[in-house]
């Protein structure tokens, strides 16, 4: 199992934390490069929603749903708090994932 979740969500005996802490250390840098970006325009691609922050907004759901500690950057909240108050978001994007806590398989 090779990518962040599957690291992350093992039992913590089974993980490798050099490796957990360098993808941490990227998912930190994808944050700031998605601030730099709010800081400019409402949105990713401008200042309407795109299929952009559609993904992204997916992305950063899944992140702060699993129970990361990992702040968001002013830009990027208030970003995410906005997408979290669209029905469609709500809708489509807030999917419940308990049944995979935990799980190594998936």
């Amino acid at each position: 199992m090779g990518t962040f979740w599957g690291y992350y969500r093992m039992p913590p005996n089974k993980r490798d934390m050099v490796i957990v802490n360098r993808h941490l250390d990227s998912c930190i840098n994808c944050l700031a490069t998605i601030n730099k970006q709010l800081q400019q325009t409402s949105y990713l691609a401008g200042n309407t929603l795109s299929l952009a922050d559609i993904v992204v907004g997916a992305v950063i759901y899944r992140l702060t749903s699993q129970g990361l500690e990992i702040p968001l950057p002013e830009h990027v909240s208030n970003w995410y708090q906005k997408l979290k108050s669209r029905p469609g978001y709500k809708t489509w994007v807030m999917s419940d994932f308990t049944e995979l806590k935990a799980r190594e398989d998936f």
